[in-house]
């Protein structure tokens, strides 16, 4: 069987870089599909995770990226043209191919894949929670004209992209049930665990860390209230930290210490946040 991925690159540390990585290298090594990975602007670099030597990986070269620095106007026209582009590009590709499934992670190709008539079935996988477009928008409250355009878009996947592939993937079985009054091809398949222990956390040293992305659908700001409220309780806890990355505007890395002074702490990291 011949299986194609569609991903933006996967030169960065992700969790769906993670997962299509642990994937194709499953996929590859246990039943000995025939595996490409087609990546959207792989920037001639390596893959971050430890990618299988028999999955082939095809880059098209195309620079969303560049397109984030111009002003809204410009950014819309070039985007388009891109768009055109991967378009054409990946139609080639897969009409040279003919794979028996294509695979989209619901980024740039998810609109028009669907239409491409290559003969593959097309599968729609999507690693956020229903309506994350929408929550985002209202977390950071973007202004009135951006915060619209983001519920369009939500709006817009919900009711016209998913209902065109042959199936729709999502990671749990709450987020199926969610998905049911809008597509009846949705199935559920859980992120794989990469690794084992039977080592059990001792609970001797009273510090907690959470590590992960600084966006909304994170909740850290949650995990900050929650955290106060186990404090109060148990009274023992002597330091907390949030390590995050916020990779909209700037790719430096935030370090957000709590503890052991909660309230004036904890105030100030939900104004940083």
């Amino acid at each position: 069987m011949k299986i194609v991925y569609c991903i933006p690159q996967l030169y960065r540390p992700g969790g769906i870089e993670r997962i299509v990585t642990l994937k194709t290298n499953y996929l590859t090594e246990v039943y000995g599909y025939d595996v490409t990975i087609v990546t959207a602007d792989q920037k001639e670099m390596n893959p971050f995770y430890e990618l299988n030597k028999k999955v082939k990986m095809i880059d098209l070269g195309l620079d969303y990226d560049g397109t984030l620095s111009l002003p809204i106007a410009k950014r819309f026209m070039a985007r388009s043209r891109l768009h055109r582009l991967h378009k054409e590009k990946l139609t080639a590709l897969l009409m040279k191919i003919r794979p028996d499934v294509t695979v989209s992670t619901f980024t740039h190709e998810a609109s028009f894949l669907p239409g491409i008539k290559d003969g593959s079935k097309k599968v729609l996988e999507f690693h956020f929670c229903r309506g994350h477009k929408r929550k985002m928008a209202d977390a950071f409250c973007f202004p009135f004209f951006k915060r619209t355009a983001y519920k369009f878009r939500c709006w817009q996947e919900e009711n016209v992209i998913i209902p065109k592939y042959d199936k729709f993937v999502v990671l749990t079985e709450e987020d199926r049930e969610q998905w049911l009054n809008k597509t009846h091809n949705v199935v559920n398949i859980p992120n794989a665990l990469p690794f084992e222990t039977d080592e059990v956390a001792k609970l001797e040293n009273h510090s907690v860390i959470a590590v992960g992305r600084l966006d909304a659908q994170k909740g850290f700001d949650r995990l900050i209230d929650i955290w106060h409220e186990v404090d109060k309780k148990k009274k023992q806890l002597e330091t907390a930290y949030l390590r995050a990355r916020c990779r909209r505007k700037t790719t430096k890395k935030s370090n957000h210490y709590i503890g052991p002074k909660w309230k004036s702490n904890h105030t100030q990291t939900k104004q940083q946040y």
